[in-house]
């Protein structure tokens, strides 16, 4: 028994119990921490950088330029059609019901 005794103490005691690193239990804990950190990291990178982005302002000169030059092409454009639309129509001759209109006006300002 003494000989138990020291082979314990010298062998044993203290040393505990040895774990290799492959058992099934400390893959699946590994994976699942992976997992863990990947999500976080997903997380951070949604709202730290996705969406910012470059911010312009509407002032700077190319965007005034830009700006100024469609509005004059729509100028343009707007009085292209204008003058192709006045061509369309002419000047009515009074409708018997304006000359009515136009001849009461002038009986009720004589009054």
């Amino acid at each position: 028994q003494k000989e138990y005794k020291k082979d314990l103490e010298n062998e044993i005691k203290g040393k505990g119990m040895e774990v290799s690193m492959d058992t099934l239990e400390i893959q699946r804990a590994k994976k699942a921490s992976e997992i863990v950190s990947q999500k976080e990291y997903k997380k951070d990178l949604e709202t730290e950088i996705i969406g910012r982005g470059m911010q312009v302002g509407p002032y700077t000169p190319e965007i005034q330029r830009v700006k100024r030059a469609s509005e004059i092409a729509s100028q343009k454009m707007y009085k292209g059609e204008a003058e192709k639309m006045l061509c369309n129509y002419s000047a009515v001759l009074d409708t018997p019901e304006m000359e009515r209109i136009k001849s009461t006006q002038k009986n009720i300002s004589s009054v």
